[in-house]
């Protein structure tokens, strides 16, 4: 081989080189930096290829949704008692079937945890009104929904403007049961207007559950679910589409309830997460 005819075999070898060391390269963000037990973290992906991404987290498998730019991301669930060092496992998925794990790990901050002794009438209650099994399998199909789309275009609001009355992540406890409090329980009077808290479709919309009560829920899009429970009128409909700000019920008292309120809940991909953390997330959710 002449010096000429080496040179050009050099060149091309550095840039198939190039070429292969670009097709796996790729940059990953995560947000919050200090998340915190029971709230959630937005894993982005940026890159130029056309590789698909998954990421394992908790001993499940998500698969990334694609945004604009060549940008792709997911928003996961902490765990309420999430604490200490955790693993992702970002897997970059190939055309030629080639797959590039990377290990990252993120430090959950604990959540301090509150409880409150539940009284003699809420088991009276409960036990008057248990779940029923057809009902409970709606709500948790519907929690779990994920539709591809980002559905949403600006940031989250509250339903309702009211007092909190239990917080997220209260660790209920009673003679007969003991529960963390998924959502927030607002202090409202019947009848008060309900709103989505963003744009999304309407994909349950039922009357009369035993522990839930008159109650919506709203896909938003990308594993984004918003609940409402114990409503007393609902004001839309399986399929309806509703807008950010739209009033979509009235609160009431309906279902497992002691007094009149609003249980309004945010879940990720399945699981619960605070609502106000994800309300005040607002730099990560708005439309990129």
């Amino acid at each position: 081989m002449n010096i000429r005819n080496y040179t050009v075999y050099i060149f091309v070898l550095i840039i198939v080189t190039l070429c292969k060391i670009q097709c796996y390269c790729y940059d990953v963000t995560i947000l919050p930096e200090k998340p915190k037990g029971g709230e959630g973290i937005l894993v982005r992906i940026m890159d130029n290829s056309s590789a698909n991404y998954e990421v394992e987290f908790n001993n499940k498998k998500y698969v990334f949704y694609n945004q604009a730019d060549r940008i792709q991301e997911i928003l996961l669930p902490l765990s309420i008692e999430g604490n200490g060092e955790e693993e992702l496992i970002i897997i970059k998925n190939i055309k030629s079937k080639n797959v590039q794990r990377k290990h990252i790990y993120i430090f959950v901050e604990s959540r301090e945890i509150k409880e409150v002794i539940m009284s003699t009438k809420y088991d009276k209650i409960k036990k008057q009104q248990p779940g029923i099994k057809e009902q409970q399998e709606l709500v948790l199909n519907a929690l779990k929904y994920k539709s591809d789309r980002k559905l949403w275009e600006q940031e989250f609001i509250m339903p309702v403007e009211s007092d909190i009355s239990t917080y997220f992540a209260i660790n209920r406890k009673s003679k007969a049961s003991s529960y963390f409090h998924k959502g927030l329980d607002m202090s409202v009077k019947e009848g008060t207007d309900v709103k989505a808290v963003n744009n999304g479709n309407v994909i349950l919309s039922e009357n009369n559950f035993n522990v839930y009560g008159n109650i919506l829920i709203i896909d938003h899009g990308q594993g984004v679910i918003s609940c409402y429970f114990h409503l007393k009128k609902l004001l839309v409909k399986v399929n309806d589409v509703v807008k950010r700000g739209e009033v979509i019920a009235e609160s009431g008292n309906t279902g497992l309830s002691t007094n009149p309120h609003l249980h309004f809940g945010i879940y990720l991909q399945g699981e619960a997460v605070d609502p106000l953390w994800f309300i005040n997330f607002r730099e990560i959710v708005l439309t990129y």
